[in-house]
């Protein structure tokens, strides 16, 4: 389900507009469809994923504003983008294309976040 969401309210409305600016404009539905859903968020995580895969591969390298933006909008939960960064394969069985190098790529630039967030708490 979470695919066919990002693809109704990501894809359709996205032609030259950036990806982090349709997740704040989206941040309602996405927010209240994943909420408190730990399965949700995480199926949405790797619905993500292929999405930029497929879609938008030049976001591959720049992920890490993506899953901030997510975050930051309270649409996923950091324990379960810990879950989605550990499971590289997660998207193989959705999309038999999938190729480990584009898991290990985007999950290099999930890990700036990641960091940016760990940061934080160390401070605290």
């Amino acid at each position: 389900m979470s695919h066919f969401l990002i693809m109704a309210i990501i894809h359709v409305n996205g032609d030259g507009v950036k990806l982090t600016a349709q997740i704040d404009a989206e941040k309602a539905i996405l927010k209240t469809w994943n909420k408190s859903n730990i399965d949700r968020q995480r199926s949405f995580l790797v619905a993500m994923e292929l999405y930029i895969v497929k879609e938008r591969r030049k976001g591959i390298a720049r992920y890490d504003e993506v899953l901030r933006k997510l975050w930051e909008n309270d649409i996923v939960g950091e324990d379960e983008v810990d879950w989605w960064v550990s499971k590289e394969n997660a998207l193989q069985e959705f999309f038999p294309e999938f190729k480990i190098d584009d898991a290990v790529a985007i999950r290099e630039s999930a890990r700036r976040f990641v960091e940016w967030v760990q940061e934080g708490e160390d401070e605290d």
